[in-house]
């Protein structure tokens, strides 16, 4: 029987590294996230309406929550090893109930566990296969909200709506799986991770996608969108922030409280502003759509980038006498700003009497 104090090492183990500071619930006090809570099998995630936090009593360790999770806030333990070799990268990754001899690299919690950032980063970093090995998925009691194959399938139809081509994965047996690794890491060393190889990988990124790739190299979070290359017509995106423009107030919350900039406002050139979506900059994580009163804000998934920018007028108030942006598409002049559209515009003001 375990000790009290084996226990407590063995909990500090299994239990997820979290950046509170990235969690959207940190961001805005009604933000809708549960990607965590839906995805832990265990009921580990709590959340009400005071906190968020983990039950390290019922947690095993399985980092479901780790790919769950739109801001990268929850971090996983364990990696996928990458070799590489002249006719391109294999990264291996075997899951912990696989029936590995030994557990060593490449062995992850869960294969489910790899989120899209994560094997989307070994792709940029020269794998186009994947070799796996598992236990009895069907049988196991973590389940998986998103299977690896589904995440993969997302991630081709990426790939190939840009042109580049696919992520594969084949499947092994434990013994086969290990017997695969050691032949390609005897003669080809690992790819190095130090960020000086990183920072070479990412020059070769679109130059408005380089300093999230840099902040991502550096140990922070950049949504998915950032680390795929190539563009075009046809491009689709994993996230793709949508603005209704008849429902829009123009208040620019959205502006204010995304994390990455994918909605930002374009100041005045020539007299004209503009919204501007950046849809490789989005995360998914929904604060936008959780901030917007009107339920103009919707985030897409897989999706092309329709808009891109939106034209924008300035008006001035006449309640107020607050200068505000309207839509260009909007003809009619706009007579009150966002706020006072709002609010009781007409009240008496208190007279000060001598």
């Amino acid at each position: 029987m375990r000790s009290d104090l084996q226990t407590s090492a063995r909990s500090e183990l299994l239990l997820p590294v979290v950046a509170s500071e990235r969690c959207v619930h940190a961001h805005i006090g009604n933000a809708s996230c549960r990607a965590c809570v839906d995805a832990c099998p265990r009921g580990a995630w709590v959340i009400d309406e005071h906190m968020l936090g983990i039950d390290e009593g019922k947690c095993d360790g399985c980092d479901l929550c780790v790919a769950a999770c739109p801001q990268g806030a929850i971090q996983a333990r364990l990696f996928p090893a990458l070799e590489t070799a002249d006719q391109g990268g294999v990264a291996f990754a075997a899951c912990e109930h696989a029936g590995l001899a030994q557990r060593g690299e490449g062995a992850v919690a869960c294969l489910h566990a790899l989120g899209t950032a994560d094997l989307l980063r070994l792709y940029r970093e020269g794998a186009r296969l994947l070799v796996t090995s598992r236990g009895d998925c069907a049988h196991c009691e973590r389940g998986g909200t998103k299977p690896i194959e589904v995440r993969l399938e997302e991630i081709n139809r990426l790939l190939a709506s840009r042109g580049l081509e696919p992520l594969v994965q084949r499947s092994l047996d434990s013994g086969a799986w290990a017997e695969a690794l050691r032949h390609a890491s005897e003669g080809v060393a690992a790819r190095p991770r130090d960020r000086r190889a990183f920072f070479r990988q990412a020059i070769s990124l679109p130059k408005e996608r380089l300093e999230a790739a840099i902040a991502d190299g550096a140990g922070a979070f950049a949504p998915p969108g950032t680390l795929l290359a190539g563009e075009g017509a046809d491009a689709l995106f994993p996230f793709v922030p949508e603005i209704a423009p008849g429902r829009c107030t123009w208040c620019s919350a959205c502006v204010r409280l995304c994390p990455h900039g994918a909605i930002r406002v374009e100041e005045e050139v020539h007299g004209e502003a503009a919204f501007l979506i950046e849809a490789e900059r989005c995360s998914g994580c929904g604060i936008c759509a959780d901030v917007c009163e009107q339920g103009a804000v919707s985030v897409a998934t897989l999706s092309r980038s329709g808009q891109r920018r939106i034209g924008l007028r300035r008006e001035r108030c006449r309640a107020c006498g607050v200068d505000f942006h309207v839509p260009v598409s909007d003809t009619a002049p706009a007579l009150l700003c966002w706020v006072c559209r709002k609010s009781n515009h007409y009240a008496d003001l208190y007279q000060v009497l001598e």
